[in-house]
C-alpha cells in the first residue's frame, strides 16, 4: 500500500557536508552556518542542501551513498548506452513521486519534451566580474586590490518556504565557470520543528520533511532548473527522464 508521502531525512550536526544548518533573517542576507549543538535553533534557521541528481560509479563513496537509494539502477542515454551514472537523490525522489502517483508518467513525457526544446543556458548568459585593480596599502605592504562578483540566483518555490539558490563560480580543475545549485528549506518545514525550536541538538540528531501530493512540485521545479544550468546539466536531465520512461513497465 502506498504510504502517501516520502520522508526526507536531514542531519543537523554535520557542518562540512552537503547539508548544513544556516541562519539568516531573509533571503537577501548571507546565510551563516551555526553550531547546532551549542546554538539554539529558531525560525530563522534553514537547511542548505547541495542536492545531486545522480551518482557516479567512480565516486570514492559510491557504495555508502548508493545504499540510501530506493530505486537502484544505472542512468542510460537516449541510445540506451550506459553513462556510468546512477539514480541518486533528486532522480530517486522523482521516481518516487511517480510511484506514489503524485504525478503521472504522461507529465514526465511532457516535461522531457519541454526540456529538449531548451537551447539557451544560464552559464552562457552569466559572467563573473572582476573590478579594475586599485592601490591598497596595509601597514608597509603595497597591494593592488580587485573585487570579484559572483552571480547568485534565487528562485522561490510557490507557497512552500523552499528556495533554489544558484551560485556561479570558476571551475577549480578546468577552464570556465560552473553553477552550483542548493535547495534551501526553512527549519519550520521540518516535522520536528515544534520540539527543536529554542533547543540545541544532540549527536547525530536528524530532522524530517514529508513530501506529499501537495508539496512535491519543488522536485519537478528543481529538475527543470537543473536542465537550465548548462549544456551538460541539460543532457544529464534528459538522460534521467529518458531512463525513467524506459523503466515504466518495471517500476510503476
Amino acid at each position: 500500500m502506498s504510504s502517501q508521502f516520502i520522508k526526507l531525512l536531514f542531519p543537523l550536526t554535520t557542518h562540512t557536508g552537503k547539508i548544513r544548518v544556516k541562519k539568516r533573517k531573509d533571503i537577501f542576507y548571507q546565510g551563516l552556518p551555526i553550531a547546532t549543538r551549542q546554538a539554539p535553533l529558531d525560525s530563522d534557521c534553514y537547511l542548505e542542501w547541495q542536492i545531486s541528481y545522480d551518482l557516479q560509479k567512480n565516486n570514492s563513496n559510491f557504495e555508502k551513498h548508493y545504499a540510501s537509494v530506493k530505486n537502484k539502477g544505472e542512468i542510460r542515454n537516449e541510445k540506451k548506452e550506459p553513462t556510468g551514472r546512477y539514480v541518486y537523490e533528486l532522480s530517486d525522489y522523482l521516481i518516487e513521486i511517480v510511484k506514489q502517483k503524485f504525478i503521472e508518467l504522461e507529465e514526465i513525457k511532457k516535461l522531457l519534451k519541454e526540456i529538449k526544446r531548451e537551447k539557451e543556458f544560464l552559464t552562457d548568459d552569466l559572467e563573473i566580474y572582476r573590478s579594475h585593480p586599485k592601490p591598497y596599502k596595509f601597514k608597509q605592504w603595497n597591494f593592488l586590490k580587485c573585487t570579484i562578483t559572483y552571480p547568485l540566483l534565487i528562485y522561490e518555490v510557490s507557497n512552500l518556504l523552499i528556495k533554489v539558490e544558484i551560485v556561479v563560480k570558476e571551475k577549480q580543475k578546468a577552464v570556465g565557470i560552473q553553477p552550483m545549485l542548493y535547495l534551501c528549506l526553512s527549519l519550520k518545514l521540518m516535522e520536528e520543528f515544534p520540539q527543536l525550536e529554542g533547543q540545541t541538538v544532540g549527536s547525530k540528531q536528524k530532522a524530517s520533511y514529508l513530501v506529499n501530493k501537495h508539496n512535491f512540485n519543488f522536485i519537478i521545479e528543481t529538475i527543470r532548473i537543473f536542465a537550465l544550468l548548462s549544456k551538460k546539466h541539460h543532457q544529464d536531465v534528459i538522460n534521467i527522464l529518458t531512463t525513467i520512461l524506459d523503466w515504466k513497465e518495471n517500476i510503476f
